[in-house]
């Protein structure tokens, strides 16, 4: 099973994304006056911003609950697709909020989503799989897993 590669290559794909989304909402409203906060539309600020606050939220608490029943599975086999499942989850909730700042962007012109849209791309990059976060997270000791797991070629 290649799981880190796949994990990481799902991470990129939702990353490579969310960036060509924005970028071609940029060039779409290249002309547009943008402003930091639109105050004529507070409604659509405020739901944007806590739209995108819960989708983060989200991405931190639903893995931690699913982690636990990940640790329950009896082999190795079974926890490793469990926790497949969990980590693309947590994926989803971040383009979730990537998305929203975009499309909030889009719909706006607010700056603020962009930096908001920064913000979370910068947490979601820092969320990139390593053999030490699997481990770290399923709480399997370094001696469980084959070297081939993980570096496979």
């Amino acid at each position: 099973m290649k799981t880190l590669r796949l994990l990481r290559f799902i991470h990129l794909a939702v990353l490579a994304e969310a960036l060509i989304f924005f970028g071609v909402v940029l060039y779409l409203k290249k002309d547009a006056p943008f402003v930091w906060i639109n105050e004529d539309q507070p409604a659509l600020f405020t739901t944007g911003i806590l739209a995108a606050i819960v989708s983060v939220m989200c991405a931190f608490i639903v893995p931690r609950i699913m982690l636990k029943r990940v640790r329950l599975k009896g082999s190795k086999e079974k926890q490793m697709q469990s926790y497949i499942t969990m980590s693309i989850i947590r994926m989803a909730f971040f383009d979730v909020a990537m998305t929203l700042c975009i499309v909030f962007f889009l719909l706006g012109e607010c700056w603020i989503f962009a930096l908001v849209l920064v913000l979370i791309a910068f947490i979601f990059v820092g969320h990139f799989p390593t053999q030490s976060q699997i481990t770290r997270e399923i709480e399997f000791d370094e001696v469980d897993f084959s070297e081939d797991e993980f570096n496979a070629t």
